[in-house]
């Protein structure tokens, strides 16, 4: 058996080759290659997993298990290029549920052997980049290790030697920055940065340092153009009373708390070697730093310090001064104490280690009431509680028990801080280096920002199907990728570009072989590197190189003919072709083309301005050709429509004189011009036309010349028989060509006499009531004499208050009349033309005259100065001229003042062109800029158009303040009624000396001024008495006091408010008194209405009202008496009520006043006495008869006399109509007045007449 199987092994052993390749051989695929882009992917970015894999027995399945916090999702990749065999896989995945951490993805490939193999990328999710600008950054790490218990707000020490930090930052670190993982950025300071090595010393607030997981903040550097980012105060936070780096040169010891506490070095040394960077060193003898500063009764010191002695008397440092000072920190043979100049020790614990730095930390708590000392973040003691409360500290002693030694950081807090942030604060600066109490991670580069497409523009279109393709880089790309594609989102894959280019590239032309075809494309620029990508717009174009369809026109139509050279062409709209694609670039524009020899040479190439327009109007003329296509937007032109033709063509028709006279008898001729407008010569014809309206007799027509090609003339000529009619006659010459007629109309006078018309003058210039005439001639030249009549009328707008008239109307050539121009007090101005026509002879002539009416008024107005004080007066004087120029006889100018809304006005009479007048400044008015506006009208009618104006300044005296006036009497709002007097008393001083000799006036708003009487030094009284027509309501009374010493004006005033009532008038009934009356008898009532004073009221109302309501008026009789009469009636029987009232016009009241009359029946013998009339008419009856027979004879006589004067009124009405309507020497006024008078008198004749008739009528029956 042994040697069977030894043989066979020989057997497969000596086999040639090719056999050997027959058997099967199995082993895993092999992975060359495999990547995710990019390696750092935020949530909600796409990340690309991509592997290059061989394989003899061919790839089934490519898997890429993508983890995350929630697990993990598998993704099938699938063959990008290449074969199963020796392929690249690609598959993308979206980002999910992930923290600012590292990840894997495990990528497996399984093969048709069965076998598979894997291989892990890993990949992060950074956090977001804080600030673009900013290129660089790197991830430093807070060891929570170093942490005790959390910590807001600490300020954290680093200190950083960094090469890629010393080549990109700017030289004095002012753009290094400083953000938590979210992007927040953090308050920091430099304490120191050097160039050259890019050494780093710098504070950060870190808001929130976590002890139980690191704590994770960025650092940003790579921006060449920022301000400095550092916010010193903001590191420290508010419990910080002051904060010392010690690390100055020279001068000043700065505070970086931002409140203030800068302190004074006296002796010790600058820049000394530092815990950190540079200290200050102190040699025991006079060294010190004095900082003023109130330390509270808790406060926590702290300080790193170096001593370089031990045993002897130090203080580190030191609050108040020597001898009241203390608590300080007092090393002393070999122990530290809080001490407080009481030498009773108060001892903490045993000195540390001499020249080694060390942290002390001193609380002073006075809740616990006690000291505490840490000394490198560990407690070593604790003291008795010593109050801080002073204004004053040191560092060192500045009391001869200066410190000797180094010190370096020192800082204040009104805080006990704990001990763990004392700790963490020690663990920080005693380890402040990279990978102790924080490591730095690797330079990270910004997302490459976005790129820019410049071209093809977006949404436009282009014939160009190998297009080149350009962009503005932005920066931080690695490299970049074009993208085209059909579709908008690029989404199935197959992008027709996609092509990875270098960093620098900005445009990518497309060869020929990947040429676009017709339609709307997509293309996107994607800007790569490590950090991840960052995706321009994504713009569209339009290839379109298929043509757009032929337009249609629309007019003119073919063979057109117009005289008209502003020809508007028009055609339908077209659409582009969509015959390969519906995305076309759509209707640009349309081309018209015109030409006048079938195209070789084109009179007109013009272009719409955009697609809707579908008419283009041009200037053009003759025998023309027009067509018009349409171009697309890709600039493909497309198929010219038909051609169509067109004449434009046109002339004009003028004559020599287009208005002939012609003596009956005579001729007359004008000649006709043709002249071509515009257009080739065409044939053209005149024709005699007929006559337009009336047609004259008489009248022979002749034309030298008919017609023409293009330009011609022809002479027309006008005979008139010696019994041709006369008058003015239109006649039309026509001309006609293809293209249109012209008519020319020629005006022929045919007369039986010429005369001429002449006017001087013809213009005038008149103002209000004012007049002026014209002088009109007629003059006979030839003919037959006739009547010439004047009329005249004006052209366009007609002025009011303007009367014309004519002295002559008609008359026989030669003759003279004289037209008359009157304007009224109320004419309108402006110019003005009347036309004068005259007619004669069968023909007209006219004239213009020209009327200029002027209304305006020249006013000039000047005060005798331009500033006043208050208490002067203003004189204002000026001239006024009438519209000519000449001197106003009589006016009034109005004055007003005003400054801001106050406004006051007065007139002023102008008298032979002048006024004068004087404004008197009270002290109540507005100091300031006043305006003077004069306005001026004159006893004619005639205003200013605008106002004139002056200004001047009113000011303040400035010695009228001195002034005070005090208001004895009357009191403020105290009430008076009418006729009562109001006692006015002031006193007027100055400094508290009262004023002798004032002039003091008070003003009541009736204008009337009442002068003061001085009384007694400084007391000024009088009574003013208030009258019965005084305004009623609420007065506010002027007071002024003046003086004036040494030519200098002192002054003040003062306001009283009184209130002024009605009075009371007296009413007294004079009659009747005490008497009893009976019905049917008169009763007369007399009232006496008297003022208080016991003067009558003269214009009173007096009433009285009866029981029933009903008034009974009085009527005045004289000296204060009202008297009515009432006869009683039976309804008044018993007692009759009767109250009187009484007021004047004034608004006075009287007091209403009552009495009762008694009422009885009438008495018997009351009869007789009361009625002696009727027996004497009894009497008298008898007479009366005899006198009726009298009477019907008197009747008689008077009618006759009533209808002889009927007559006569009838003959005068006639008389005064032939004198209005023939002869014409009455107005119209007159005779509708004297029409009006006859017509009254004829209805008083008429009814009179009709009444002695119906009598006498009655009397026959």
């Amino acid at each position: 058996m042994k040697l069977i199987f030894f043989l066979i092994v020989a057997f497969f052993f000596f086999l040639p080759s090719p056999f050997v390749q027959l058997i099967p051989f199995q082993q895993e695929p092999c992975i060359n290659d495999a990547f995710v882009i990019p390696e750092k992917v935020n949530i909600g970015s796409l990340m690309v997993i991509s592997v290059t894999v061989k394989d003899i027995s061919g790839i089934a399945t490519v898997q890429a298990k993508n983890y995350h916090e929630k697990g993990f999702d598998v993704v099938n990749l699938q063959l990008a290029s290449g074969t199963m065999y020796d392929g690249v896989w690609k598959g993308t995945w979206v980002v999910h549920d992930t923290k600012v951490k590292e990840y894997t993805t495990v990528v497996t490939v399984f093969s048709h052997s069965g076998l598979s193999t894997s291989v892990n990328l890993t990949w992060c999710d950074p956090a977001t980049w804080w600030d673009l600008d900013w290129s660089y950054r790197k991830l430093i790490t807070l060891n929570h290790n170093q942490v005790p218990s959390d910590q807001t707000n600490f300020p954290v020490l680093l200190n950083i030697t960094d090469t890629e930090l010393r080549d990109t930052a700017q030289s004095d670190g002012d753009d290094i920055a400083f953000t938590d993982v979210s992007g927040n950025k953090l308050n920091h300071q430099i304490e120191k940065y050097t160039a050259g090595t890019g050494a780093l010393v710098a504070w950060v607030n870190v808001t929130s340092l976590s002890s139980s997981s690191d704590t994770q903040i960025y650092m940003y550097y790579g921006n060449s153009e920022c301000s400095s980012q550092q916010n010193p105060h903001g590191v420290w936070d508010s419990n910080y009373l002051g904060v010392w780096h010690l690390n100055e040169t020279s001068g000043t010891i700065l505070d970086s708390s931002g409140n203030g506490k800068s302190g004074t070095l006296t002796g010790a040394t600058y820049g000394a070697d530092g815990k950190i960077s540079k200290s200050i060193s102190f040699d025991g003898s006079e060294d010190y730093i004095d900082i003023t500063i109130a330390i509270p009764s808790t406060v926590t010191i702290s300080a790193w310090a170096k001593s370089t002695t031990s045993g002897l008397a130090d203080m580190l440092w030191c609050i108040g001064n020597t001898g009241t000072g203390g608590p300080d920190l007092f090393f002393y043979d070999g122990n530290i104490y809080l001490n407080t100049w009481d030498s009773g020790g108060n001892l903490f614990c045993v000195q540390p280690n001499v020249n080694q730095w060390h942290l002390y930390t001193t609380l002073i708590d006075s809740v616990a009431n006690n000291a505490r000392l840490y000394i490198d973040g560990r407690l070593c003691g604790t003291a008795g509680y010593r109050n801080p409360t002073k204004a004053t500290f040191a560092i060192s002693s500045s009391n001869g028990y200066d410190w000797q030694g180094t010190i370096d950081e020192f800082c204040i807090s009104k805080i006990a801080r704990s001990a763990n942030w004392i700790k963490t604060g020690y663990n920080n600066v005693n380890n402040a280096t990279n990978g102790g109490f924080f490591s730095v991670g690797s330079e990270e580069l910004a997302l490459p920002t976005r790129p820019t497409l410049t071209s093809p523009d977006n949404n436009t279109y282009t014939t160009d199907t190998t297009p080149t393709f350009q962009w503005t880089n932005g920066e931080n790309q690695e490299n970049n990728t074009l993208y085209v594609d059909h579709e908008t989102d690029f989404s199935d894959g197959d992008e027709h570009i996609n092509i990875s280019l270098g960093p620098s590239t900005t445009s990518y032309t497309t060869p020929v072989g990947k040429a676009l075809s017709e339609g709307r494309w997509y293309w996107k620029v994607v800007a790569n590197n490590t950090q991840g990508t960052n995706v321009s717009d994504v713009w569209s174009f339009i290839i379109d190189t298929t043509t757009p369809d032929q337009p249609h026109l629309l007019l003119p139509t073919d063979n057109y003919d117009t005289n008209n050279n502003h020809v508007t062409f028009s055609w339908n709209e077209t659409a582009d072709n969509t015959t390969n694609t519906s995305d076309v670039s759509g209707i640009s524009c349309y081309q018209l083309q015109i030409s006048n020899d079938n195209f070789t040479s084109l009179l007109v190439n013009q272009n719409t301005s955009d697609n809707t327009t579908l008419s283009i109007t041009v200037t053009i003329a003759g025998r023309l050709q027009w067509r018009v296509r349409a171009w697309d937007q890709a600039g493909n032109p497309g198929n010219f429509s038909e051609t169509r033709n067109l004449t434009v063509f046109d002339f004009s028709l003028t004559a020599t004189s287009s208005a002939l006279t012609i003596l009956r008898g005579g001729t007359g001729s004008t000649t006709i011009q043709i002249q071509v407008s515009f257009g080739d010569d065409e044939l053209i014809n005149l024709s005699k036309s007929e006559w337009v309206g009336l047609l004259p007799t008489g009248v022979t027509i002749n034309f030298s010349k008919l017609s023409g090609n293009g330009a011609f003339t022809s002479i027309i000529d006008f005979e008139t028989s010696g019994d041709a009619s006369t008058g003015e006659f239109i006649f039309n010459v026509i001309a006609t060509s293809l293209t249109g007629t012209r008519t020319l109309p020629i005006t022929v006078r045919i007369a039986g006499m010429i005369f001429q018309m002449s006017a001087s003058p013809t213009s005038f210039s008149l103002m209000r009531s004012d007049s002026d005439e014209s002088r009109i001639s007629i003059t006979f030249q030839y003919g037959s004499k006739e009547s010439v009549s004047l009329s005249g009328g004006w052209l366009g707008s007609s002025p009011s208050g303007v009367t014309t008239t004519f002295s002559s109307v008609t008359d026989l050539p030669p003759f003279d009349s004289i037209l008359s121009f009157s304007t009224s007090n109320r004419a309108s101005s402006g110019e003005y033309t009347y036309k004068i026509t005259a007619t004669g002879g069968g023909i007209s002539d006219w004239i213009y005259i020209s009327l200029d009416i002027k209304t305006n008024l020249t006013l000039t107005v000047e005060s005798d100065k331009t500033t006043y004080e208050k208490g002067q007066e203003i004189q204002l004087s000026g001239t006024v001229d009438d519209p000519n120029g000449n001197a106003v006889k009589s006016g009034t100018v109005t004055l007003n003042f005003s400054t801001g809304t106050w406004s006051e006005q007065m007139n002023a009479v102008v008298t032979n062109g002048v006024f004068q007048t004087k404004y008197y400044i009270t002290f109540d008015k507005f100091e300031g800029n006043w305006i003077v506006a004069a306005t001026a009208v004159d006893s004619l009618g005639h205003t200013t158009a605008i106002a004139t104006r002056i200004n001047i300044i009113i000011t303040v005296p400035e010695i009228y303040k001195y002034y005070t006036i005090a208001i004895l009497s009357p009191l403020p709002g105290q009430v008076y009624k009418r006729g009562e007097d109001v006692s006015f008393t002031v006193s007027i001083v100055e400094n508290e000396i009262k004023i002798r000799g004032a002039t003091v006036t008070i003003q009541p708003p009736d204008g009337t001024k009442v002068f003061l009487s001085e009384i007694s030094p400084g007391l000024y009284s009088k009574s003013y008495t208030l009258r019965m027509n005084s305004k009623l309501g609420n007065w506010s009374v002027y007071i002024a006091g003046s003086t004036g010493e040494n030519e200098m004006f002192k002054a003040g005033f003062a306001y009283v408010p009184i209130k002024v009532e009605p009075t009371e008038l007296s009413l007294e009934i004079v009659e009747p008194i005490g008497k009893s009356f009976e019905t049917g008898e008169k009763i007369t009532f007399v009232a006496k209405l008297l003022y208080p004073d016991g003067s009558p009221v003269e214009e009173g109302i007096v009433s009285a009202m009866k029981n029933d309501g009903s008034t009974l008026n009085f009527k005045k009789s004289g000296n204060g008496l009202y008297t009515a009469v009432y006869t009683a009636a039976d309804e008044d029987l018993g007692y009759l009520n009767i109250q009187i009232s009484a007021t004047d016009v004034y608004g006075n009241l009287g007091v209403i006043k009552g009495t009762a009359l008694e009422i009885i029946p009438m008495q018997l013998s009351s009869y007789f006495v009361r009625y002696w009339w009727f027996t004497g008419m009894m009497l008298l009856g008898l007479s009366f008869a005899l006198g009726v027979v009298t009477r019907d004879v008197s009747r008689t006589v008077r009618l006759r006399n009533f209808k002889r004067e009927v007559m006569e009124l009838g003959r005068l009405k006639k008389d005064k109509a032939t004198e209005y309507f023939i002869s014409g020497s009455i107005s119209r006024e007159t005779y509708d007045n004297l029409l009006q008078e006859y017509e009254s008198k004829l209805a008083k004749l008429e009814k009179q007449r009709h009444i002695i008739e119906k009598k006498i009528q009655k009397k026959k029956k």
